[in-house]
């Protein structure tokens, strides 16, 4: 399964906090700014009713009615009188003779209750929704009279409010904006530590501790970064005096394995009239201490190589005649096995390298794909220009190799079938010879494969251009 970056695990939550933050904000914003709103405007049209009630001087019905048309036309706001009991006396949009008591209306009942009385509701008379607000009217001896009503369509209103919500709605979409561009920027300072550190990790992994990791400005990213460069510096050493003790273990033991095979060899000759069993005895011994000198000569290989750290001399060669080399050089082998060799290469394609070096790690890619093919099979050596590297593969119809094996193929002594490596002879160093030569050429090796259909192995070589 794909594991998924710390970048997009933190992103996301931080995103979704900012959304329901902003949310919050703006509900909250919008419903105190309506409250706010519908305040004012309920003191605006208590004034208003507090105003026109002061205007009137009189109780008689028709010169009522003609003041709150009059008012109502100027002040853009409808007026009502009501009386006492509900019927409206005056009204600056309807004739009061047509119009229903008014006793059952909420803030008439409040303000001839003595209080001023407030509602929203739809207005069947004027057919669309209302906000009301209703006074009581006093004489001097501060008994109600009646009762003063102001409203507006809440229409007006509604479109206010809508205003404000969308005001409300691109500032926070702005923020929002601004403030996932911030986080955006924040979770990347948090993970490309992180990606340093890992990249890090997979050079000292791949042997190559002379990178280091510069300093962090978090103190915690920083802490890691000094462990992980002294880990480093503990791994080189002891890869050191691991690539010593190998070089130097080698080459002591190279003098007394040839002896031995040597004098096998010898008690092997004619000149002497061993037992049978004496004779296949001797025989073990001289095709073990052969295997064993084998192992020692790619370990020498491999210790030359790791000290070279890719410093080798590389000139300008033609690669044709490079891969026609290796390919004679592995051509009696083939021939063991009737597998055909083949090559494509285009004429003239040189680049800077070690042709030797070369030359080997091609003839190890190619000695495996015969032995680990059925006999009567092809070989094919396939080289081309890829924008500013050469591509090298070897391609055979082999056995395969299980996926779960291809991660750990190039490392030393590691076999896919141990049995059978032995029986064809090989050492298990060979890949990783391989791996080396074309480290040492800045290069990379890569491996395809599939059981019962065969494998690909390719090398990708700078041009040097």
């Amino acid at each position: 399964m794909k594991k998924t970056s710390l970048f997009w695990i933190l992103l996301p939550s931080y995103w979704i906090l900012i959304g329901l933050a902003l949310c919050t904000v703006a509900v909250y914003t919008f419903h105190s700014m309506s409250d706010l709103y519908f305040q004012t405007l309920e003191k605006d049209l208590s004034t208003r009713a507090i105003l026109f009630g002061n205007q009137i001087q009189t109780t008689d019905v028709a010169a009522l009615d003609s003041i709150c048309k009059e008012m109502g036309k100027s002040a853009s706001t409808r007026f009502t009188v009501i009386a006492l009991d509900g019927m409206v006396l005056g009204d600056s949009d309807e004739n009061p003779a047509a119009m229903e008591s008014h006793n059952e209306r909420p803030e008439i009942r409040q303000a001839l209750g003595g209080t001023t009385g407030v509602h929203r509701r739809y207005s069947l008379t004027v057919q669309q929704e209302m906000m009301y607000v209703a006074v009581p009217q006093r004489d001097h001896g501060r008994n109600i009279l009646y009762a003063v009503r102001a409203a507006l369509p809440m229409t007006d209103i509604q479109g206010e409010l809508n205003q404000m919500m969308t005001r409300v709605i691109t500032v926070a979409f702005l923020i929002g904006l601004l403030a996932m561009g911030v986080c955006t920027l924040v979770v990347r300072r948090i993970t490309a530590p992180l990606h340093g550190m890992g990249d890090a990790a997979r050079q000292f992994s791949a042997g190559d501790f002379s990178h280091r990791i510069p300093r962090q400005k978090a103190s915690e990213f920083d802490e890691l970064a000094e462990t992980l460069n002294t880990m480093s510096e503990q791994l080189n050493h002891l890869e050191m005096v691991r690539a010593d003790f190998v070089a130097n273990v080698s080459h002591e033991l190279k003098t007394p394995i040839t002896s031995i095979k040597g004098f096998v060899e010898t008690l092997l000759s004619n000149d002497w009239d061993h037992d049978p069993d004496t004779r296949r005895f001797l025989g073990i011994i001289n095709q073990q201490s052969g295997r064993l000198n084998a192992i020692i000569d790619d370990l020498l290989t491999l210790s030359r190589l790791e000290q070279k750290e890719g410093h080798v001399l590389k000139e300008p060669c033609n690669l044709e005649s490079v891969l026609s080399n290796a390919i004679d050089l592995c051509q009696l082998h083939a021939e063991k096995k009737n597998t055909n060799l083949s090559m494509i290469c285009p004429d003239h394609l040189a680049f800077p390298i070690n042709a030797p070096l070369l030359e080997q790690a091609l003839v190890n890619l190619i000695i495996n794909a015969v032995k680990y093919s059925e006999p009567d099979k092809t070989v094919q050596i396939h080289a081309r220009k890829q924008d500013n590297m050469v591509v090298i593969s070897v391609q055979d119809e082999g056995f395969g190799i299980e996926n779960k094996h291809l991660d750990r193929l190039f490392e030393r002594f590691y076999r896919v079938d141990t049995a059978r490596s032995r029986k064809l002879g090989g050492t298990g160093l060979g890949l990783s010879i391989v791996k080396h030569i074309v480290h040492v050429h800045n290069g990379t090796v890569a491996v395809e494969s599939k059981l019962g259909k065969g494998s690909i192995f390719t090398l990708f070589l700078p041009d040097g251009s």
